[in-house]
């Protein structure tokens, strides 16, 4: 987490309370380039085979490692957690 913006990830971060409960879709506004996403060098990496890390916990997941890591700013990180706020309560709220 670092401090500012990480250019590559605000046309996800911008549209994050548009899906706040389950169900609920959107559209990005703008494009999105997942190459900008990656740290330096994203072909250093690591791989293993392993499982979901969430129930059912299904094996033959192949998970891979960058050596590096990118970097979000932390107002990004911010916004996205606000939608953990939502995670026990998947309703939407009534209108009144």
């Amino acid at each position: 987490v670092q401090k500012g913006y990480n250019d590559a990830f605000i046309p996800i971060v911008q549209v994050l309370p548009g899906v706040a409960y389950k169900g609920k879709s959107t559209h990005l506004l703008s494009r999105l380039n997942l190459s900008d996403m990656l740290p330096e060098n994203p072909a250093s990496f690591y791989r293993y085979i392993g499982s979901l890390t969430t129930p059912p916990c299904d094996e033959g997941v192949i998970w891979s490692i960058l050596r590096k890591t990118a970097h979000i700013g932390r107002h990004q990180v911010c916004i996205a957690m606000t939608l953990l706020l939502f995670q026990n309560n998947q309703n939407e709220p009534e209108s009144e």
